[in-house]
């Protein structure tokens, strides 16, 4: 039996039923070819570029937050200069792959060498130059020695074209924004005598950078300023509609929006924050649900409905929370707790070390990440909580508060403490966000274990010394756990040959059961992490997750002794 064939089956029939040929969303920029076709708005900016670039070699830049749709306005922007009628414009577009100002030269060459390729009559000087840089643009990337820099055939280029009578040359080199602003500084300001060339350069900016600083030397390399603001409601679903009618099997009059029910849409380009990248990111992943979940012969109507949506949501936004690192992802919780908002003072109060700078760099990478958008307010920058994230710390937040329920009813005053029952049932649920819980009250020899974990996808790497681990529930809150637990528990670890366990208890630890477990950590590099009642509150109550939590223990109790 072939499962493959039997997927891509169900999935082109529901394709064929949504008469789509495929997903029309993607989370990278569309096609060239369907460019024009997606393209909505920004009609004023593009004729307002154009006439820049027409009289004379003057240089823009495009402004706007990461997701505002820059690299497709920029691409649009070169397609309408290359299909002008009257006036023959050179067009090239590069992404900046080597952070310095050999790699800006680099890009600029590889774009000028691409327009000319697609533009030049192949009898013409303009052409030959073109393919010979072209064999020759290998030799051309940065080595160990440092690179080779292509000013000279850059200049030899734009001769070559003004000879074929090109009215203008524009290089578009894109992913500059997403560098840190002082690395921006060095990459521009060195290859200046190329931003001062015959040539006009279209590059992408954000709002909190080097070019946005009005005393900026940078600002006088550029001619021009276009800021792309966020997209009204009616655009947005016009995105949707124009990236869904571009894929269909059989055109449509007037073109709809199946299979997105009117609530799913009206959620979407409500979250989006006018911005079109988190826009096709939910309905790509909305999409992808109904695709991997739904039966072509279900009798379901075959929608994209809410629940598809949130299902996807939680799905993409997990995947994104488990890539971020610690630090990043308890600064969103902070957010999170902000009602997912914050701007003005209040986002140097996010980074107490570095104040402001410091959080909205931490934010805007956070950004290109997406689990946050950039937003501009009254204050100046705003950060909200990507539509994508949420739901992670929604969801984090409702599991915090099942888990404070049964830490309550465990440590209750009512429960006796040789009662341990409630705390192991604590134990397994906690356990479980981080662990597979494979056994509970195993025997071993003359022992019995409260739990016997083993690791699993979110377990931090930490915790995969051991094919297992065993953790012990003390349900003693008139007591201390003392050294005697400890010592126990560590003989039933060292026979078994494991290296790690867990000791939880509802109250707290002597300070020699303490200096016990530090001890054996020390002469045996055993690992038992010792977690008291007041820690465990305080985990309960904030928005960390268990793997946060049990690696910043461990960091604590284990790393501190290396």
């Amino acid at each position: 039996m072939s499962i493959v064939n039997g997927s891509l089956d169900r999935r082109h029939a529901l394709l064929e039923a949504c008469n789509l040929q495929r997903n029309p969303f993607t989370k990278t920029e569309p096609k060239d070819d369907a460019i024009d076709q997606v393209f909505v708005g920004r009609e004023a900016e593009l004729r307002d570029a154009a006439w820049r670039v027409y009289d004379g070699p003057r240089n823009l830049l495009v402004v706007g937050g990461y997701g505002y749709g820059k690299t497709t306005f920029v691409r649009k922007l070169l397609r309408e200069l290359r299909m002008t009628k009257q006036v023959s414009f050179l067009t090239g577009y590069a992404a900046l792959q080597h952070d310095s100002p050999d790699g800006f030269r680099l890009a600029a060459l590889t774009a000028l060498v691409e327009g000319a390729l697609a533009t030049a009559s192949p009898d013409t000087g303009l052409h030959d130059f073109a393919l010979k840089s072209w064999d020759e643009l290998a030799r051309l990337e940065p080595d160990a020695r440092g690179p080779r820099v292509p000013d000279l055939r850059f200049r030899h280029g734009l001769e070559l074209a003004r000879a074929a009578g090109i009215h203008r040359v524009v290089i578009a080199i894109d992913e500059i924004d997403k560098r840190d602003a002082q690395v921006v500084q060095g990459i521009v300001m060195g290859a200046r005598s190329l931003l001062d060339t015959d040539a006009s350069f279209v590059l992408t900016g954000r709002y909190m950078d080097v070019f946005t600083d009005i005393r900026s030397s940078l600002l006088a390399a550029f001619d021009h300023r276009l800021e792309l603001q966020p997209f009204e409601p009616e655009d947005l679903v016009d995105i949707l509609r124009r990236n869904l009618a571009t894929f269909r099997r059989r055109s449509e009059e007037p073109p709809t929006l199946a299979p997105f029910v009117t609530e799913v849409v009206e959620a979407i380009v409500d979250r989006c924050g006018g911005m079109p990248r988190p826009l096709n990111l939910m309905a790509y992943a909305a999409l992808e649900e109904l695709l991997q979940t739904q039966h072509p012969l279900s009798e379901q109507a075959i929608r994209v409905t809410p629940e598809h949506l949130d299902r996807a949501l939680q799905k993409e936004g997990n995947l994104i929370y488990s890539g971020l690192a610690e630090s990043e992802r308890e600064l969103l919780a902070k957010i999170f707790r902000r009602n997912s908002y914050v701007s003005g003072a209040d986002l140097g109060e996010l980074d107490p070390v570095r104040g402001l700078p410091g959080a909205v760099q931490n934010m805007e990478q956070l950004s290109r990440e997406d689990a946050l958008l950039r937003l501009e307010s009254s204050t100046g920058p705003a950060f909200q909580l990507s539509p994508l994230i949420e739901p992670v710390f929604r969801g984090l937040r409702q599991r915090k508060e099942q888990l404070k329920a049964l830490w309550l009813e465990a440590s209750s005053p009512e429960v006796s403490d040789e009662e341990g029952q409630l705390l192991e049932d604590f134990a397994a649920e906690f356990f479980k966000e981080s662990f597979l819980v494979s056994e509970r009250n195993a025997r071993t020899g003359t022992e019995e274990i409260d739990l016997i974990l083993r690791p699993s996808r979110e377990s931090d790497a930490v915790f995969r010394k051991s094919s297992y681990l065993f953790v012990e529930c003390k349900n003693w809150r008139k007591q201390k756990v003392n050294q005697e637990v400890v010592t126990k528990l560590v003989g039933i670890l060292q026979n078994r040959r494991l290296k790690q366990g867990f000791l939880l208890t509802t109250g707290s630890f002597t300070k020699d059961a303490v200096q016990q477990a530090r001890s054996f950590y020390q002469t045996t590099e055993l690992e038992l992490i010792l977690i008291d009642g007041k820690e465990m509150m305080a985990f309960l109550d904030d928005l960390r997750s268990v793997s946060d939590f049990l690696s910043s223990l461990h960091r604590g109790q284990v790393l501190q002794l290396r």
